[in-house]
């Protein structure tokens, strides 16, 4: 079963001395050599040059069996010269009475380029079974996947004993339904995918995200699922960090620089998925009367201030978490509501209104008014074929309040 292990086996595992004595199938495709060139190279000719000499010295010394057993990253150079980061465990057999050197290769290509900050663990590989460190389980898939066997690696990461094991199904490690258990043991069996993510379950009761490398052998008369885990708790943790940091990331994109509300890109992704499923969607178009006299006046220190007071009085009078208030452009804001009546949304746009009125912020300059005031048009989605329709109708109500004498409410529909 040890020859067809390490044929089978779903990770790169080769003998060798200052050439490769042996390699399996899985490191002949790693390096794109063909077979019968692999065994020609020497050993350190794969390895980036700052390893070399290190290399060449462990050679060296595990011939003379003074090197059981060593861990190396390095860059590995395939026939194409394009560059894997290869974790490789290495230890000394006795093979025809001379030592030689066992190593297994873990690709951590995909962990390097996330920062290097995710540390492979419990991936010691041995040259067989129960001597490797790497966690590895022999399950039967006809046996609602009985484990048949497992080494001391794995008795020690799942806090049970190699018998307590045998003992067991991989459903009391597995937390998945088994319904989805049994489908994935069938995709490993007919060899549809070689690599799982799960999360297993310790005898302590601490769930950990694994990957698991599977791939079929024979053995005690029948197709036994040969599989490797590696313990990825931490890369999920990372992976799920970037996630949220992402998400954070999209937030910020989606707000503006110097009010801090949603800024039209924001309001142009929010008021498509809102008229898509919404049938009571309204649009209050908002500006802020004469603020360019404002700016003359004040300055536009002053005029940014007073477009963040305007902004947070907006937002403040608008709690509902399914309407959005944005910042539409200079001095102009959108406000959209979902689910209102039309007197319901008269009466919102009334409320800003009144609410940026009270803020009396001083506006000298203004013929309107000797405080800072806002005209608002109100479109109703009753009243609109498109999107583009919405937004024309809403800035022509706004029009309307403006030619009115400003610092009013006027709904589409009074314009017609």
């Amino acid at each position: 079963m040890k020859s067809t292990i390490f044929q089978s086996a779903p990770v790169p595992m080769l003998l060798y001395k200052e050439k490769i004595l042996y390699a399996n199938p899985a490191f002949i495709e790693l390096t794109g050599y063909p077979e019968n060139e692999i065994y020609k190279i020497d050993l350190w000719d794969f390895i980036e040059e700052e390893s070399r000499e290190i290399i060449q010295e462990a050679i060296k010394n595990r011939a003379l069996n003074q090197m059981p057993k060593a861990e190396y990253q390095f860059k590995l150079y395939t026939k194409s010269k394009d560059t894997r980061w290869i974790h490789l465990v290495a230890t000394t057999i006795l093979l025809n009475n001379e030592y030689i050197g066992f190593a297994t290769c873990f690709d951590i290509t995909e962990q390097k380029h996330l920062q290097d900050q995710l540390k492979l663990k419990d991936l010691l590989w041995t040259n067989i079974f129960n001597q490797h460190s790497a966690i590895m389980l022999l399950v039967d898939p006809e046996a609602e996947g009985t484990i048949v066997d497992a080494n001391p690696a794995a008795s020690q990461f799942y806090g049970y004993s190699i018998d307590q094991l045998k003992q067991m199904k991989i459903s009391e490690i597995n937390v998945l339904p088994i319904s989805q258990i049994t489908h994935s043991l069938q995709e490993a069996k007919e060899n549809q995918k070689k690599e799982f993510r799960f999360k297993h379950r310790l005898a302590n009761g601490e769930i950990r995200d694994v990957q698991v490398y599977s791939s079929t052998i024979l053995g005690m008369d029948k197709k036994l699922l040969f599989s490797i885990i590696h313990d990825i708790t931490d890369q999920v943790i990372y992976e799920n960090e970037l996630v949220h940091l992402n998400k954070k990331l999209k937030k910020i994109s989606s707000l503006d620089g110097l009010t801090g509300i949603y800024n039209r890109r924001a309001f142009d992704q929010f008021i498509l998925h809102s008229w898509q499923g919404c049938k009571q969607l309204s649009l209050i178009m908002v500006d802020i009367d004469q603020f360019k006299k404002y700016n003359d006046t004040y300055g536009h220190l002053q005029g940014d201030e007073c477009l963040k007071q305007v902004a947070e009085a907006l937002v403040s009078s608008v709690q509902r978490s399914a309407d959005l208030v944005a910042r539409y452009g200079g001095e102009e804001f959108a406000v959209i509501l979902q689910n209102s009546s039309k007197a319901g949304v008269l009466h919102v746009a009334e409320k800003l209104r009144d609410q940026v009125e009270s803020l009396r912020i001083p506006h000298s300059a203004s013929d309107v008014s000797e405080f800072v005031t806002i005209s608002l048009g109100v479109c109703h989605a009753e009243s609109a074929d498109s999107i583009e329709d919405l937004i024309v109708k809403a800035d022509q109500a706004l029009y309307l309040a403006k030619n009115r004498g400003r610092n009013q409410v006027v709904m589409y529909e009074e314009t017609g």
